[in-house]
């Protein structure tokens, strides 16, 4: 994976992975089509949910932006060589707080004053990525993801690869 600097960045900023940031809004540009298709009465297949059963290019979305948080969560733990002290647990709390916050904020907005907030639905999208990111950057987390690490690497896939293709993923989320 290569990482390349954005134009206009000042040398002592930290390379940006491209295709992260290709990934990221291609995966923006299909929610927003997904959101609005015009009019809910005749929507395009595909930008519908599937039923229970099945899966749609809309089902995806989701995901993405988990996985895309995931392998963001590396570069942002990395600048603390993962490594659990006060200011790694500061900036892990703050960003869920923002993103839960930010979520909340999307789901009352424009309707402070005149909404039922008996029916705010607390767990919405931004919320559940702001939990995953929360467990998934926890002191166990960025314990493993050290004890993993090569010392001539900096690629994530590298790190986790021999894992996962090895049959030893379990290890890796369940401590054993």
């Amino acid at each position: 994976m290569a990482a390349t600097k954005s134009s206009g960045k000042s040398a002592g900023k930290t390379a940006r992975l491209m295709s992260l940031d290709v990934f990221r809004g291609a995966t923006v540009a299909f929610m927003i089509i997904v959101n609005t298709p015009g009019t809910w009465s005749h929507v395009y297949a595909p930008l519908r949910h599937a039923p229970w059963h099945g899966c749609t290019p809309t089902d995806l979305v989701f995901p993405s932006f988990l996985f895309i948080s995931g392998v963001a969560m590396w570069f942002s733990l990395r600048k603390f060589n993962f490594e659990f002290s006060g200011a790694s647990l500061f900036r892990i709390l703050r960003r869920v707080l923002l993103i839960f916050a930010a979520g909340l904020f999307l789901n009352i907005f424009p309707h402070f004053i005149d909404r039922d907030y008996n029916t705010l639905r607390i767990m919405g999208v931004l919320q559940r990525i702001a939990l995953a990111w929360g467990l998934g950057s926890s002191p166990g987390a960025a314990d493993k993801a050290k004890l993993h690490l090569d010392s001539n690497s900096s690629d994530p896939v590298r790190i986790l690869g021999p894992d996962v293709f090895h049959g030893r993923s379990r290890s890796l989320f369940t401590g054993g």
